[in-house]
């Protein structure tokens, strides 16, 4: 027996194979209280695939066409309160970024060197994720821990996964800090 579920935005749709029998079912989903807990399946759904993929031989960093790289310059849209984050904390001590906000609203990464900017499009604070679109690129932060180190600032740990057309690109764990 074979089955798919496939989610999009608040409609599944599964298909159940036995023995070449496709049997489709759809489920609407329009309760309010209901829509929550779809978008928390449509994010676990993600994170199950991406863990399949990975658990199947997912490519290394340096084996991804396009990579997240570090920057030292901050774009002159960042000004005031921000969030950047490096691979490491020695690299965020350097100054070396792979990404920063502006408190969530705007990020930006390089992709391969270039600058690319990224708008949030969806922000679930049950699971501290953010995903932002930029041009062809989706991006997906996953805050995984936070501690409070100062009066206005806290230390975040997590991994940003970056997409093309819905296709891994390149997955990053990052240290880094909020703060203004």
């Amino acid at each position: 027996m074979f089955k798919i579920l496939i989610v999009s935005g608040c409609f599944a749709v599964s298909f159940q194979t036995k023995g070449g029998d496709k049997s489709p079912g759809l489920t609407n989903v329009t309760d309010d209280s209901k829509v929550a807990e779809c978008s928390k399946s449509s994010i676990a759904i993600h994170d199950l695939l991406v863990r399949q993929k990975t658990q199947s031989g997912l490519k290394t960093d340096t084996e991804y066409t396009e990579q997240l790289t570090e920057f030292s310059e901050l774009p002159a849209e960042m000004d005031g309160c921000s969030c950047n984050f490096s691979l490491s904390k020695a690299a965020y001590h350097k100054g070396r970024y792979i990404y920063v906000n502006d408190y969530a609203n705007t990020s930006f990464v390089f992709i391969n060197h270039k600058l690319q900017k990224f708008t949030l499009i969806n922000h679930n604070p049950e699971t501290n994720t953010f995903l932002y679109h930029g041009n062809v690129y989706t991006l997906k932060i996953v805050v995984t821990k936070e501690v409070q180190s100062g009066n206005e600032e806290r230390l975040v740990q997590g991994v940003a996964t970056l997409f093309k057309a819905k296709r891994l690109m390149a997955k990053k764990i990052f240290v880094g800090y909020c703060g203004c």
